[in-house]
């Protein structure tokens, strides 16, 4: 399984977290990803189909 990494500021994301809770926590943050500001810290893993 691979996961690219999208993001902005330091990385939050726990590497043993499973498919499921990466995916809620991409689907909850991904938006933010998007938008956040340089100061923000925000950080997102998909599945690379």
């Amino acid at each position: 399984m691979m996961w690219q990494k999208a993001s902005i500021g330091e990385d939050r994301i726990d590497n043993s977290r499973t498919e499921g809770e990466l995916n809620r926590f991409c689907e909850q943050w991904f938006i933010c990803v998007l938008a956040c500001s340089e100061e923000a810290i925000c950080t997102c893993y998909h599945h690379l189909e």
